[in-house]
């Protein structure tokens, strides 16, 4: 059900779903006329960059920033894998760009905390490793002299939300933590945690939002890939909402 939710709603392909279903209604020539009609100022609308901007401002964090508690106790920086490698519908057995940027950022706040990193990524796919091995083993930069705890098991945000707050318990560390994500992930992930009574904070300049230009305003076939992104965080946040992982006063 979930594969056939995000294939329907997947742009542009969802528009030109709707040009084909409004066919029924052809004898219906007013009905008929007012799909085409919106459906294709929404097509519009959304190639335009100026729509992602708005649909992402809501996902921007507001609440525990971490340049404005730096007094605070943490325990960890939690950094969430974003699988594999992707490239013309091939999968590598190499870390995501998104991966190596989280790692990145992660190992950016170690200059100024001496705690250790927390990388959650199981075995999603059976010929591969686990995403954390993979993450670690081809990063760049080197790890040696840094405190690396690798979770093995958690195949996605709930169980990496679970498997943290099992670690900090077992070992009656703070419930402060600092998460390393992108935006589109961000909200699920600290609703997560939230519910599982950790804080997360995050980095002021991991979330700075671009500034509006004329570009924003002209067509583009390339902002439907953006769209999506948006679209897969908002579905992954009612999903959870719906399986009770987390409670929305905690991604307002």
């Amino acid at each position: 059900m979930k594969e056939i939710i995000l294939s329907f709603t997947q742009a542009p392909a969802f528009f030109i779903y709707i040009y084909f279903f409004s066919f029924f209604f052809i004898k219906r020539r007013n009905i008929f006329k007012k799909i085409i009609l919106v459906n294709s100022c929404l097509f519009f609308f959304f190639s335009l960059q100026i729509s992602t901007y708005l649909f992402k401002f809501p996902l921007y964090p507001k609440k525990n920033l971490y340049e404005k508690n730096i007094d605070q106790n943490y325990s960890l920086i939690l950094v969430p894998t974003a699988g594999f490698k992707k490239k013309n519908n091939k999968i590598y057995n190499y870390p995501s760009e998104n991966s190596l940027k989280r790692l990145d950022n992660a190992l950016n706040v170690l200059n100024y905390l001496d705690i250790p990193i927390f990388i959650s990524g199981g075995k999603t796919i059976d010929d591969f490793d686990n995403v954390a091995d993979v993450l670690i083993n081809n990063s760049v930069i080197n790890t040696d002299n840094k405190k690396i705890i690798l979770d093995k098991n958690s195949l996605n945000s709930y169980e990496t939300g679970k498997n943290v707050s099992n670690y900090l318990k077992k070992n009656n560390y703070s419930n402060n933590i600092i998460l390393i994500t992108d935006l589109y992930h961000y909200k699920r992930m600290s609703g997560v945690l939230k519910k599982k009574e950790i804080n997360p904070f995050f980095i002021k300049k991991n979330f700075v939002p671009d500034k509006i230009n004329k570009s924003y305003f002209i067509p583009n076939y390339k902002n439907f890939s953006e769209i999506n992104k948006v679209r897969y965080s908002y579905l992954g946040l009612i999903n959870y909402l719906y399986l009770d992982k987390i409670d929305i006063k905690n991604i307002l």
